[in-house]
């Protein structure tokens, strides 16, 4: 079942260098950090600076909400940012969402992530919506009962499991893939500690599944 391009992995919103250093050891592409009002993870711009520079490998998510937008200005100018996560709910309800206004933004991609399964319709009513703006999105989705039905839209999506264990069995057992894993708090082994031995034993999972 190996194929010959592999899904991305993303981790996050991580809270410190020691793991984000980490997780660009072992191969993340992608690590998250957020500026998201109200959020426990929530870190100041500079923090943010101070460990993007160290970073050399994944690139850089910024995770948000609609009340956090102006948090983006305390990044500074030398950040690269990919891509712009906002609550899908978020997205949905605000008038730029709707096509009311245009904002401009800096990242390539917005990722938009949803705690609910979403229909395959309403998936591609969203996808095909906001590629006509322009924009690249990702929607980040729930996977413990996934099924077949998404496989279709696949390369718009990133998969989040409840636990490594379910992550790992879907990653031995499903005859399809999506464009990308989320990793976040079922990686740690406390708040702001990323389990590292389980993140090595995923690591050769997706190196089995992948042909690595």
């Amino acid at each position: 079942m190996n194929q010959t391009m592999r899904s991305s992995l993303a981790i996050g919103p991580l809270t410190n260098l020691q793991d984000a250093r980490s997780s660009a050891a072992v191969g993340f592409d992608f690590v998250s950090f957020s500026l998201e009002r109200g959020s426990h993870r929530m870190l100041a711009g500079n923090l943010i600076w101070g460990i993007a520079t160290w970073l050399s490998g994944p690139r850089i998510v910024i995770e948000l909400n609609t009340f956090s937008l102006d948090e983006l200005a305390t990044l500074g100018e030398t950040i690269s940012v990919h891509a712009l996560s906002f609550p899908l709910e978020d997205w949905s309800s605000s008038a730029w969402g709707r096509g009311e206004e245009t904002l401009e933004f800096s990242a390539p991609e917005i990722w938009l992530r949803s705690e609910k399964t979403i229909s395959v319709q309403d998936l591609r009513n969203l996808i095909d919506l906001e590629q006509d703006r322009g924009r690249i999105v990702r929607v980040l989705l729930p996977g413990d009962n996934v099924g077949e039905q998404l496989h279709d839209v696949a390369e718009h999506i990133f998969l989040h499991f409840s636990s490594l264990a379910f992550l790992k069995d879907f990653l031995t057992s499903s005859t399809w893939m999506p464009t990308g894993f989320f990793l976040g708090q079922e990686a740690e082994e406390e708040f702001g500690l990323l389990n590292y031995e389980g993140i090595d034993d995923l690591m050769e999972v997706v190196a089995a599944r992948f042909g690595e």
